[in-house]
């Protein structure tokens, strides 16, 4: 099938030279502020056990298994624990280890796509850490959008550098925020949003820009490409490194608010409720 499998040699050689000259000494330090918050090698281990299970998924949508089995993961709430898991153990071998064994999966992801026919592609399984199953291609796209735009503000914090993104090619970020806005979409927890379905229009200015709009509903929801007519919340953003950077707290979205930087249309207060729920860990509202 086609597919820009040139992503994941752009990916890897700016993941390559990102790590290339990081001392010992930022290997321990944290990416945030918190004291819970992971070290550099730890978020290099959860990297790289996403990876093996976006994999394993995929393995399973191929082997037309329904759900995949992640060890450890028997419904959305375990994946705290199983993160935490995953990155003690992983987290004992060596940087360098890991950023071999970040590349051997996404060249795994990269073969996949490269073997399988259009019709493959849309093969499904439910990972449990999401809200409904997802095909094959989705899955493999998520295998550039989890390190190249969820944790790469995060990689880059205690080297002081740059998001990952802002170093990868015009067209790549185009299909990244596909890859992502995908993604984006399955975290929605739907347990506790309302019994109608909700419409959110997701529009990124810009050269390497695009449209989506997220439906929010109680079977899980959809995303699509394209702005919908019928939407009841319009969040339009400035342009794509405005976007990523709201949702991985490398820009406060109350910032891009006031800068402008982000626009809304439709009741902010119900709009910014309503997108609380797409979160990876249970949302506030579950406590």
């Amino acid at each position: 099938m086609d597919y820009p499998i040139q992503d994941f040699d752009e990916m890897k050689a700016v993941l390559r030279e990102h790590f290339a000259n990081t001392r010992e000494m930022f290997w321990k330090m944290r990416t945030g502020s918190r004291e819970k918050d992971w070290t550099l090698h730890e978020t290099l281990a959860h990297l790289v056990a996403i990876a093996a299970a976006f994999n394993t998924s995929i393995e399973a949508a191929l082997n037309g298994e329904p759900v995949a089995q992640i060890d450890g993961v028997s419904e959305r709430s375990d994946l705290r624990q199983w993160n935490d898991s995953q990155i003690e153990m992983r987290s004992q071998k060596p940087p360098a280890d890991l950023l071999d064994e970040l590349e051997a999966e996404l060249d795994k992801a990269k073969s996949t796509i490269t073997n399988i026919t259009t019709e493959q592609s849309e093969a499904t399984t439910l990972l449990k850490v999401y809200n409904r199953p997802a095909r094959v291609v989705d899955m493999v796209g998520w295998q550039l959008s989890h390190p190249g735009v969820i944790h790469e503000a995060q990689v880059t914090r205690p080297l002081n550098a740059s998001p990952i993104w802002q170093r990868l090619s015009r067209d790549h970020i185009q299909r990244l925020l596909n890859y992502y806005t995908r993604q984006f979409s399955y975290a929605y927890w739907h347990q506790y949003g309302g019994k109608e379905p909700r419409v959110m229009n997701f529009i990124v200015e810009g050269d390497s820009g695009g449209e989506w709009h997220l439906i929010a509903s109680p079977d899980g929801g959809d995303v699509q490409r394209g702005a919908s007519s019928d939407a009841d919340f319009h969040i339009i953003y400035k342009d794509p490194h405005t976007y990523f950077s709201v949702y991985t707290f490398h820009i406060r979205m109350q910032d891009a608010l006031k800068n402008g930087d982000v626009r809304v249309r439709g009741n902010m207060d119900e709009l910014f409720s309503l997108l609380s729920l797409y979160t990876p860990t249970p949302p506030k509202v579950a406590k």
